[in-house]
């Protein structure tokens, strides 16, 4: 409570101790692999696929990472994404059809992290339906980790993760 951070901020920095009350998973991108980042609209989905594939790059070289996006409809998100891949030096692929990803993703298979950004779609959007069914057919081969901002209500949470579950989320 407040007082347990009144307290620790006395004694320790804050955020010694989130860490110590919020559980963490480390580096997920250090071994590479294929990860989709998933989430509703503006929870930080493409910001955090810049800085894990510019953590990779600086420690294992720009020809082993690649970056899929499967935001087709948001303004500027394929922009976005491409800018991020000049500056790394990185590929940057569209996924215009879902039912194409399998197929892009063994193009890509001579590198060591492909980062799949989603679209965040309304719930109501049919194409978000066709996008977590198309992730779940590959659940094998793509870890799904579900983004949300820290600042979201409990029940934003809980629905986004009701939503996102059948991608085996990690």
């Amino acid at each position: 409570g407040d007082a347990k951070i009144s307290q620790a901020v006395g004694d320790e920095s804050v955020e010694i101790l989130l860490v110590n009350q919020i559980g963490t998973t480390g580096d997920v991108v250090a071994a590479g692999g294929v990860y989709a980042l998933v989430g509703p609209s503006g929870a930080g989905k493409t910001l955090t696929i810049s800085k894990m594939a510019a953590k990779y790059v600086l420690t294992h070289g720009a020809d082993k990472v690649a970056i899929l996006t499967m935001d087709t409809g948001r303004i500027g998100a394929y922009e976005q994404l491409r800018i991020i891949g000049r500056i790394l030096d990185v590929p940057v692929r569209v996924v215009e059809d879902y039912r194409h990803l399998e197929e892009i993703l063994q193009s890509l298979a001579d590198k060591s992290l492909v980062l799949i950004d989603t679209a965040g779609l309304a719930q109501q959007d049919p194409r978000l339906r066709e996008q977590i069914d198309c992730l779940a057919r590959l659940e094998a081969s793509v870890q799904s980790y579900l983004v949300v901002a820290a600042n979201s209500q409990l029940e934003t949470m809980e629905a986004a993760y009701q939503l996102y579950a059948p991608v085996q989320l990690r």
